[in-house]
């Protein structure tokens, strides 16, 4: 089973200190997932709406929204 948790807003940084290992687009280019290394396993990128930070064995995720981001659209 896997944990979820939703944690409170906040705003991402700017930048990640690694390029991305890997990244979803949609057709005309924009960018629509980043995913990066961590030290304790992955953080997925969804630009202007929320982070994830994924555990090595992806049993437990920690979702954090950007502020004005309702808990549903997560």
């Amino acid at each position: 089973m896997i944990d979820f948790s939703l944690l409170a807003a906040r705003v991402q940084q700017a930048s990640v200190a690694v390029e991305p290992f890997h990244t979803w687009t949609f057709p005309d280019g924009t960018l629509w997932t980043a995913f990066y290394r961590t030290n304790d396993g992955y953080l997925l990128r969804f630009p202007d709406l929320a982070d994830f930070q994924v555990s090595a064995d992806a049993l437990h995720v920690t979702g954090f929204p950007v502020p004005e981001v309702s808990d549903a659209t997560v």
